[in-house]
């Protein structure tokens, strides 16, 4: 279950940014995990597998 991160405001220091900044990220992780490894049937979009369309050779001139 994702914790809860602080919200990024206009006064919190660069450091306190990039640490909320990260909950959010590993947050974000979480949840992307979850929902592949609930729809394991779907394919990923980085692991569609493409057809290459057949190729052939160029006639030498």
């Amino acid at each position: 279950m994702p914790t809860t991160t602080p919200r990024i405001t206009p006064d919190m220091t660069p450091a306190q940014k990039r640490r909320a900044v990260r909950g959010l990220l590993r947050e974000l992780a979480e949840v992307l995990r979850a929902a592949r490894k609930a729809n394991r049937n779907i394919p990923w979009p980085a692991t569609v597998a493409r057809t290459a369309e057949p190729t052939t050779p160029s006639a030498a001139v």
